[in-house]
């Protein structure tokens, strides 16, 4: 496989001055991409299409990171999961993974890990959660990961159609987007 590893640190004053906060910690992203395995999707569908879902775990505790994830999975795994019929595939038990085990739901991250064109994980700390409340800094952290996520596929992806999925009730501002590429197009839909 050829794949390029992420591994990486961002700080809020990347994204936003810095008199808006009081914590400038880093905020640690990792992941990785599947080159060959985004070329072959892109490949398949016309037009060149991907679907980024992104999502958050750990916003009803009281310590530690809030934790945003983007993945990008082959075509034939994407959509709206309600309307999905994942039986037969690898990812059959996937709808909400509050209502999974916890060894279920190991067994699923690693599935998505797996058969992932690819995907981030955004650790935000609790010192940046302080600062800035819970749901500051999970938008944050989805701005974050969407834009690590686009950073490493664009030399691939230049032409393609990007939907980004968020699955709340709020959308972080993803003006970023326009900065990676102008060939590229993004729709955002809240789930």
């Amino acid at each position: 496989m050829n794949y390029i590893k992420i591994n990486e640190d961002y700080r809020l004053s990347d994204f936003q001055p810095s008199d808006l906060f009081d914590s400038d910690d880093p905020i640690h992203v990792y992941g990785k991409v599947e080159s060959n395995f985004l070329l072959d999707n892109l490949a398949q569908s016309d037009p060149s299409y991907l679907q980024i879902g992104v999502d958050e775990v750990g916003r009803g505790t009281l310590l530690g990171n809030v934790v945003i994830s983007a993945v990008i999975l082959p075509n034939q795994l994407t959509g709206e999961l309600a309307q999905l019929d994942l039986t037969d595939t690898p990812l059959a038990g996937l709808n909400d993974s509050k209502k999974l085990t916890e060894i279920k739901r190991k067994n699923i991250y690693q599935q998505l890990q797996d058969h992932a064109i690819g995907y981030v994980c955004v650790q935000v700390p609790p010192s940046v959660i302080d600062s800035i409340n819970i749901l500051q800094a999970t938008l944050q952290g989805m701005k974050i990961a969407v834009y690590s996520l686009l950073q490493h596929i664009q030399s691939h992806a230049l032409s393609a159609h990007i939907e980004i999925m968020i699955d709340g009730i709020k959308c972080p501002s993803l003006i970023l987007i326009s900065m990676i590429n102008g060939a590229m197009t993004a729709i955002i839909l809240l789930l």
